[in-house]
């Protein structure tokens, strides 16, 4: 499972888990991140997708797949059959979107930042195709 988290100055972390974290909570429901290492840090699930990449809907109840109509256009009244995972986080939910409401005694760049070594990988394999 892959969670993003985003901070309040609009810097997003990747963190990844093998086991399903957060199982059973909806959208808009704040949690406690302790369980993917940001101990004292507390945020709000704002949304997430599926295996196959369908994206979770905040006002469908449940964890199900649906076909609801999405309008597309307003003016014209266009709408559209599309379909949309329910509101709350289960096994098949690959992808989590969580934003930042009460930050830790750490920084959370210190805990999930870029480590300098994967940085210089990169600066070289640049400078091998050049």
């Amino acid at each position: 499972m892959n969670i993003t988290v985003s901070t309040k100055n609009g810097k997003a972390y990747s963190v990844k888990s093998e086991e399903p974290l957060f199982v059973g909570k909806k959208i808009g429901s704040t949690v406690k991140m302790d369980s993917i290492g940001l101990t004292g840090f507390e945020g709000t699930i704002k949304g997430g997708s599926d295996k196959q990449g369908i994206p979770m809907k905040y006002d469908l109840d449940g964890a199900a797949r649906r076909k609801v109509f999405v309008v597309t256009d307003k003016k014209k009244g266009t709408r559209n059959r599309l379909t949309r995972r329910g509101n709350t986080i289960s096994s098949e939910t690959s992808q989590i979107n969580i934003k930042v409401t009460k930050e830790g005694t750490a920084k959370i760049e210190e805990i999930l930042g870029k480590k300098e070594g994967t940085e210089e990988k990169k600066e070289e394999v640049k400078e091998k195709k050049k």
